[in-house]
């Protein structure tokens, strides 16, 4: 079963230097590519040496509307609004269910951020993350797997009850998967291959790492 990473921010100061086993774990889930996606040209540097140096990024070079002057802002929404309403794709982050055709479906993990609400049993979680509770820190491993804490006299059930602060790794897309499967009551399987087809679609323009295979 393959997935693609429609949006994530591998380059972000908090995980940069954990790259390497993020994205081993991730790819030993079962993700085949990861579109990198920067916030500003502050980053693009760091979004082209990731895509250098691992054959799975696909770089996006882009501007996060937080890193807008207001005017500027106001351009954007009014130019993605426009956009929006001749191609709109649906990124799951297993927030919210809303009708669109099949063949606009994909799957992100926006990692570092937006952890999944999932039980903390089906989670992986990134290594040296302070923001969480010291007896899930002490037991996550130098390969990030999923930690439980049955043995914590604080117990942890799920991410709801974890810090807003703590890290997304982007193994998580496993927990997007299973929610928005079952959400659109198709298999797992169905959405992994609809999805994946879905993203190499959109991102294989001209140029795309994804033709050069």
């Amino acid at each position: 079963m393959k997935l693609f990473d429609a949006h994530c921010h591998l380059q972000d100061p908090r995980i940069l230097s954990k790259a390497p086993n993020l994205i081993k774990t991730a790819q030993d889930s079962g993700v085949v590519h990861f579109v990198v996606n920067g916030v500003s040209e502050q980053d693009w540097h760091l979004v082209k040496d990731l895509a250098q140096n691992y054959p799975s990024i696909i770089p996006s070079f882009g501007l996060h509307p937080w890193s807008l002057s207001p005017f500027i802002l106001i351009q954007f929404i009014i130019y993605s609004f426009n956009f929006v309403k001749k191609l709109t794709y649906l990124k799951v982050l297993g927030l919210m269910k809303l009708q669109v055709p099949s063949d606009r479906i994909l799957l992100e993990t926006d990692a570092p951020d937006a952890l999944p609400m999932s039980n903390i049993d089906s989670l992986f979680f990134v290594e040296g993350d302070t923001s969480l509770p010291k007896e899930l820190h002490d037991q996550i491993t130098s390969s990030s797997t999923s930690t439980s804490l049955s043995n914590s006299s604080q117990v942890v059930i799920d991410a709801s009850m974890l810090s807003k602060e703590t890290l997304n790794h982007p193994a998580n897309i496993r927990s997007v998967l299973d929610y928005v499967a079952s959400m659109l009551e198709i298999t797992k399987e169905e959405l992994a291959e609809l999805s994946y087809q879905n993203t190499v679609r959109l991102f294989s323009y001209e140029g795309s790492k994804l033709l050069q295979k």
